[in-house]
């Protein structure tokens, strides 16, 4: 399980200047974790993240896990500091509290493009099918039936594909000029990339690694017929913006946050 975590999130405004944009907080944890906790809870939990800006910090999130979300105990014996961490209660605000898995944190470089930090990371993956995301958007999709479709498929990628919520309320007009119904904010007819791909191991023979995901990878695979789309009627939200950013932590603060709840 491959996530891109090493993007500037330069949209994100002043918050990824100083935070890499997979840290920046939904509630308590980092929207990577939340990332992680989707996957998790549908039976996978081998996880690499590419990181690129800002790596270290990525780093040191996962080594100060422990300290950043438990209660810790520092007991002084002997002149030596001894520090008991219990439990990790807070995972259960995801939901994978007891849940075993594990995260290899690989520095693929500030500006190097998607394409590229997946081919750095070719030879950790040991299986021929793989999944791999971003790490910005969260869903409520069942991952396994987006491989279950993928396996149906045949081909050497699959991508899927949402229907992006709308900006705006949307109301219906009578020929009288009455408004006859609304809808807050539905989801819009369109669908776009929502970055829950499956990968089969053949795609690393048309990798290139000085372009984009979309500009390079999905592009070729495309124009040979080797990409199918999964269309999904789930929840999906990204965080690219400052107002994302408000919604996701509406949601999380709210109790109700479909990528958890559901």
């Amino acid at each position: 399980m491959v996530i891109f975590a090493g993007g500037l999130g330069t949209r994100l405004g002043n918050s990824s200047l100083s935070t890499p944009k997979p840290l920046v907080k939904i509630g308590e944890f980092p929207i990577l974790m939340h990332i992680l906790s989707i996957y998790i809870k549908n039976g996978h939990n081998n996880f690499i993240i590419c990181a690129g800006y800002k790596a270290v910090e990525i780093k040191k999130y996962f080594q100060n896990f422990d300290l950043a979300h438990s209660n810790p105990t520092f007991r002084f014996l002997n002149n030596k500091m001894n520090t008991e961490f219990g439990g990790l209660g807070s995972l259960e605000q995801l939901r994978i509290q007891g849940l075993d898995f594990t995260v290899k944190v690989v520095d693929t470089g500030e500006l190097t493009l998607t394409g590229g930090r997946l081919l750095q990371i070719k030879e950790l993956i040991t299986h021929d099918r793989f999944l791999c995301t971003y790490g910005d958007g969260v869903t409520n999709q069942d991952i396994n039936e987006v491989i279950k479709f993928h396996k149906n498929q045949g081909l050497l990628g699959t991508l899927t594909a949402f229907h992006p919520p709308s900006r705006f309320g949307e109301v219906e007009v009578d020929k009288n000029q009455r408004a006859i119904s609304f809808r807050e904010k539905p989801l819009g007819s369109s669908l776009v990339n929502g970055g829950y791909f499956v990968f089969e191991r053949g795609i690393f023979d048309i990798l290139d690694s000085n372009s984009s995901l979309e500009e390079g990878l999905l592009t070729r695979l495309t124009e040979s017929n080797q990409l199918a789309a999964f269309e999904s009627n789930s929840f999906w939200q990204m965080m690219d913006t400052p107002r994302d950013i408000q919604i996701l932590n509406e949601l999380f603060n709210s109790g109700s946050a479909p990528w958890i709840v559901d």
